[in-house]
């Protein structure tokens, strides 16, 4: 193995960590700091940064972004009306 491919290996394995430490790190803070607009703002932080880097979005184009982002806001939207509906069906 050549010693830039080697190097390359490692750069990317060095993004990985770097963006699992700071997943851990909001995931501390966020238990220790549990007020809901802080939640909701450090769920949504980590589902960004989730996708970026694990997701490998970060280097493909707008409009595939755009696709996974409109598909994860439907599919919470969608979550947000059962839940709502099935919580004044009980009332």
């Amino acid at each position: 193995m050549s010693d830039t491919h080697a190097a390359h290996v490692e750069a990317s394995y060095r993004s990985y960590w770097i963006a699992w430490a700071i997943l851990l790190v909001l995931t501390l803070v966020m238990i220790s700091i549990s007020t809901k607009a802080f939640l909701i703002g450090g769920i949504l932080l980590k589902s960004v940064i989730i996708g970026a880097w694990f997701m490998h979005l970060k280097h493909e184009r707008a409009i595939l972004i755009w696709s996974v982002v409109a598909g994860i806001l439907f599919a919470g939207f969608l979550f947000l009306v059962i839940h709502f509906d099935a919580g004044t069906s009980l009332l």
